[in-house]
C-alpha cells in the first residue's frame, strides 16, 4: 500500500514544495507590512524567479508521480498527491498575485 507515510518520498516532496511557497509568502508579507523601500521592479523580478521555481517544481513533481504510476504505484495515492501539488501551486499563484498588486 502506497499511503503517505511520514518518511515517504512523496511526503518529503510535498513538504519541500510547501516550504518554497511558505517562504515566498513570508517574504511578500515582509515587503507589504514593513514597506521596504526597494525598487518595485527588483521585488517583481525576484517574485518572477520564485514563481518560475514553483512552476518548475510542480512540473517535476508531476513527472515523478507519473513515473511512479508507470512503475506500479497506487494510482489513487498518486492522484491525491497530484491534487496536493496543484493546490500548493495555486497557493503560490495567489502569493504572486499579491506581489503584482503592490
Amino acid at each position: 500500500d502506497e499511503e503517505f507515510k511520514p518518511n515517504s518520498q512523496r511526503t518529503k516532496e510535498i513538504a519541500d514544495y510547501i516550504e518554497i511557497v511558505r517562504i515566498f509568502y513570508e517574504q511578500v508579507c515582509l515587503y507589504f507590512t514593513i514597506g521596504l523601500n526597494e525598487d518595485k521592479q527588483i521585488i517583481g523580478e525576484a517574485a518572477d524567479a520564485v514563481e518560475e521555481k514553483i512552476d518548475e517544481t510542480k512540473k517535476n513533481l508531476k513527472k515523478a508521480s507519473r513515473k511512479r504510476i508507470e512503475n506500479g504505484c497506487d494510482v489513487k495515492a498518486e492522484l491525491a498527491y497530484m491534487n496536493m501539488v496543484r493546490k500548493i501551486e495555486k497557493a503560490g499563484d495567489c502569493v504572486y498575485g499579491i506581489v503584482q498588486a503592490l
